[in-house]
Order: structure tokens, then sequence, then C-alpha cells
């Protein structure tokens, strides 16, 4: 399954800086090494290089982790459709394991399905890659609001 395409205008002028100073600004997200790939106003693609250290013990990349990448992306897409004047909050928070993640890296795409005045809700497809293969290893689902 791919991750749908969305159209959202752009919310604010500096989203993109915004945008980039809430992902980094993570000190966990920046010692796991997670990067931005692209994003855009509702949607967001990051991904992890694949390393021993967030393995199991059997050679998978950790569900922790796989959790983490789920939340970044669906969170940060959500976070991206928030003016400059508000703080994006998780309240809800589902994760599906569907295969054990492996790859070269773990790609994950999060996309806002439905934006609300109050709520949004984003969903993310997380990927494992080795080149041009890629196999969805799980998917997330996350309720936002802005305080």
């Amino acid at each position: 399954m791919k991750a749908p395409d969305v159209d959202y205008p752009v919310p604010f002028d500096g989203y993109r800086e915004r945008t980039e100073g809430l992902f980094y600004g993570m000190p966990f997200v920046n010692y796991l090494g997670i990067k931005i790939i692209e994003f855009g106003p509702g949607w967001l693609d990051c991904q992890i290089e694949n390393r021993i250290e967030i393995q199991q013990q059997n050679g998978y990349v950790h569900a922790g982790v796989i959790a983490t990448m789920a939340d970044m992306s669906a969170g940060i897409a959500g976070a991206t459709l928030v003016d400059e004047t508000r703080n994006p909050l998780s309240v809800g928070f589902n994760i599906a394991l569907l295969r054990p993640a492996l790859g070269e890296r773990i790609i994950a795409r999060g996309r806002v399905v439905k934006r609300g005045k109050q709520i949004n809700l984003a969903e993310s497809w997380i990927y494992g890659v080795t080149g041009e293969s890629e196999k969805l290893v799980a998917r997330g689902y996350l309720t936002m609001t802005a305080v």
C-alpha cells in the first residue's frame, strides 16, 4: 500500500524552518539518527539507516524505533499544518507491526488524512528498504491537537 498524496495549502511563511526546527529540536531523534527526506504541508517522509545499535536480538529493527518513526513522520506531518503561535501535541497513537523490519534503511511516510478545527488525524506507512525494493513493515495512526 502506498502513502496517499495530500494537497494542503502552505500554512504560513516560514513553516519549513519551523518544521525542521521541531523535528531536529528533539534530542531523541538526533540520538537515533532519523533524518528528514522531504516534507510539505500535511506530509513528511523520513528515514533511518539500519545499524546494529537499533536492532533487537534477532537482527530486526527494534519495534521502538519503528514506533518512533511512525510517530515522527505522522506527528511532524501534522505539525506542518499548525500555525506558528501554537504547538502540536499528540493525543493518541497506535501502531500495527505487520512484519519484521529488515533492510538497509527504514523509511516512514506520514500523511495528514483528516484535518479538523481541533483534531488532526494522520497515518504513517513504514517500509524496510533495500536498494529500490520497499516492503511495508508497519502502519501508524496518530491523533493530534494544537495547544
